[in-house]
């Protein structure tokens, strides 16, 4: 048989939003996205910020509950609410979000890679396993021939307590540490690594017809008891 499923859908609104640091400044580049509640649903909208700090954010219920927004940024604390503006007669509302700038201290880490019998390791990445406030790539350093290495300085949350490190390379195994913060930004901060010889391993990725596939990112999974981790 048919079945007839009917639906009655009410109009949406719109919230003409303004996002501001602690200090009154406006946040350009902010994501503003709104959705269902936690645990469910997917986003029904999102929009960023202009350099004014101004979003117009659509697929608004008009209802008091029901939808969460979600205001994020690079370098700034995560706002989550359900406060929503009362909306006028045409469903527009206005309304004023605050997001918090991240106090960041700097870091710079010095060290030596070598092998198990102290031989030290050139060619090695030491790169931090964080995405920066800043919202850029984190940056790399390489072991020169004596195996030393020199990273920073970097810019990390204050409220970051530790910063983990990761070193790597063709032949070993990589070995994670992490860094405690600093107390003072200009004396650096010893990490040193003892790697263990790993396997490389090299291959071809294709397609149902045999043809080589460009810019696949390929992933070795290592299970460690109940814990996994992924090695790109």
């Amino acid at each position: 048989g048919t079945a007839t499923v009917d639906f009655q859908l009410g109009s949406g609104g719109q919230i003409e939003a303004t996002v501001y640091d602690q200090k009154k400044n406006p946040v350009p580049g902010a994501q503003i996205q709104i959705g269902g509640l936690l645990g469910g649903g997917g986003m029904d909208s999102t929009a960023m910020t202009d350099a004014q700090g101004h979003a117009t954010i659509t697929n608004v219920s008009l209802a008091a509950s029901g939808q969460i927004i979600y205001i994020t940024k690079p370098g700034y604390q995560s706002l989550t609410t359900q406060d929503k503006p009362a909306f006028d007669a045409q469903g527009i509302g206005k309304a004023e979000y605050t997001i918090t700038k991240d106090e960041t201290n700097q870091l710079t880490l010095i060290g030596t890679v070598s092998d198990a019998s102290s031989k030290p390791i050139a060619g090695i990445q030491i790169a931090p396993l964080a995405n920066l406030p800043s919202g850029d790539a984190p940056p790399k350093a390489t072991t020169g021939p004596d195996g030393t290495y020199k990273l920073g300085p970097i810019d990390i949350p204050a409220r970051q307590p530790v910063l983990g490190v990761q070193a790597s390379g063709k032949g070993w195994d990589s070995a994670v540490k992490q860094a405690p913060p600093s107390d003072d930004p200009a004396t650096p901060v010893k990490v040193d690594f003892t790697l263990e010889p790993g396997h490389w391993i090299a291959g071809t990725v294709v397609d149902e017809q045999k043809s080589p596939l460009a810019g696949i990112r390929v992933s070795v999974q290592q299970n460690f008891g109940d814990d996994q981790a992924i090695l790109g």
